[in-house]
């Protein structure tokens, strides 16, 4: 039975409210997020959530996605290597607030380089989701159409707010992307954009669970040696071939990994044993790059980081 903590008795045991930038630590969609300290000196994260200014859940049409979970009781049914960090999860007057211990040290953050071992820990405890939940069913989670076109070109204009960090910088990356990986390639990634719909309907040909949807190291951290922290479940979370939470994984986190690209992948493979499929990972690596192109637009052709640069070169 999960144990719920009513937000009103949550409330009145605050002593201190401290107001975080979500930005700062790995939030995009413009959630209010607080850090409450209560009577007992314990320290909780209050993140506020609604489809009127969250534009995640606007482009991808949630209404409330986390809040399904958890009353159907799929946190309690993570496996053991899998730490969500969830306390209680309430509705407010607009949309919900999310009580979360304050796990903000176990969290690698936005600079932390893992080992190669310590990567085996992260990719292990996602396997694990996505064997526990094999050919599971809800039909309330992130469609792959709004999941594949999340970062275009016409969803930033239509849903993320001008005045976002992330507003400017997409417009910029798509609009330099056909001079960073040339014309054939940019114009197949725009199709995708435009029809999102034909690579899902390829995905869905395959054995199908539950995918965490942003599993970026961003989201993650470690308690103890085995212990996976993963946070930010919700409106991207979905059912989709597992490898589509690889291939996020890999394409947006794998410069902070000491290993190459190969090695992660021949690391995955051996977790994954037969459930692995190379012409599913292909597929996967599309879906992510259409989601990414801009940002590794950016960062080949402006980045001041010359060491940088050159990194994500190799990278694209």
């Amino acid at each position: 039975m999960q144990k719920k903590y009513p937000s009103s008795s949550l409330f009145t045991k605050v002593i201190k409210r401290e107001n975080l930038n979500a930005y700062e630590i790995g939030g995009r969609s413009g959630s209010t997020i607080e850090r409450l300290t209560l009577e007992n000196g314990k320290s909780l994260i209050a993140k506020h959530i609604s489809a009127k200014w969250d534009w995640i859940m606007l482009a991808t049409h949630d209404q409330g996605r986390i809040y399904k979970l958890w009353q159907e009781g799929i946190f309690d049914k993570l496996p053991q290597e899998i730490d969500h960090a969830i306390v209680a999860i309430e509705k407010e007057d607009e949309g919900w607030v999310i009580f979360m211990e304050d796990v903000s040290r176990d969290l690698f953050g936005e600079t932390r380089v893992l080992s190669r071992e310590e990567n085996r820990v992260v990719l292990q405890a996602m396997q694990s989701m996505h064997n526990l939940f094999w050919n599971s069913k809800f039909n309330y989670l992130c469609k792959l159409e709004d999941y594949i076109s999340l970062l275009s070109v016409q969803n930033a204009k239509k849903f993320i707010p001008s005045n976002s960090s992330l507003y400017k910088p997409v417009l910029r990356g798509w609009e330099l992307f056909e001079k960073a990986v040339g014309k054939d390639i940019a114009r197949a990634i725009f199709e995708i954009h435009k029809q999102p719909e034909k690579l899902a309907k390829e995905l869905r040909r395959y054995p199908q669970t539950l995918i965490h949807g942003d599993w970026r190291l961003h989201n993650l951290g470690l308690k103890g040696s085995n212990k996976v922290v993963a946070i930010d479940w919700g409106s991207l979370t979905s059912i989709a071939p597992g490898v589509l939470d690889f291939s996020w994984y890999l394409i947006i986190s794998a410069t902070r990994i000491d290993a190459t690209r190969d090695e992660i992948i021949e690391d995955y493979k051996l977790i994954a044993g037969e459930g692995f499929d190379e012409r599913v990972l292909g597929l996967s690596l599309i879906g992510a790059f259409a989601r990414l192109g801009w940002c590794k637009a950016i960062d080949v052709l402006e980045n001041n980081d010359k060491k940088k640069q050159s990194i994500e070169q190799a990278d694209l």
